[in-house]
């Protein structure tokens, strides 16, 4: 979609993605020396399982890091809003096509729910500076409240 840029944001996973990583493989290789050490099956068999879910939780957290620590930027257009995804796929989304926008701020991390007709699209605070989040969050809810109250009467 081809729109003029009004305003632009740097969208990047929060440096604790890559210290959550870190520190998920240290737990996995911690685990696994302990269930090494033979002390009883069914205590290894529970270490082992920390393992991998400490394995699993470390991969995740690296590969979010690194996958998107150049991702596109977060673009709000005239008629538009460019929100980079978190698997290598950036979405444009019209803003004729927005069914409702609502701020959630009682999660672990702020997030901007934006409804279209098939599905919910996520802006996340801990990926953006605090003062273009709150931009982000002031722009688009005026906008809802000009455009959409609007249209629904």
């Amino acid at each position: 979609m081809v729109g003029i840029i009004v305003h632009q944001f740097k969208y990047r996973p929060p440096f604790s993605y890559l210290l959550q990583g870190i520190i998920g493989m240290a737990a996995s290789i911690l685990f696994a020396s302990a269930a090494i050490t033979g002390i009883g099956l069914f205590l290894s068999i529970i270490i082992i399982l920390f393992c991998l879910l400490m394995l699993a939780y470390g991969i995740g957290f690296l590969t979010l890091y690194l996958k998107n620590r150049n991702s596109d930027d977060l673009v709000i257009g005239k008629d538009h809003i460019k929100i980079p995804g978190r698997w290598d796929r950036t979405i444009s989304i019209s803003f004729n096509e927005i069914k409702n926008i609502r701020e959630l701020v009682q999660v672990h991390s702020n997030t901007i729910e934006i409804y279209t007709a098939d599905y919910c699209h996520l802006i996340e605070k801990n990926w953006m500076k605090e003062d273009d989040y709150e931009f982000v969050v002031e722009f688009l809810m005026d906008w809802t409240a000009k455009n959409l109250i609007t249209n629904r009467k």
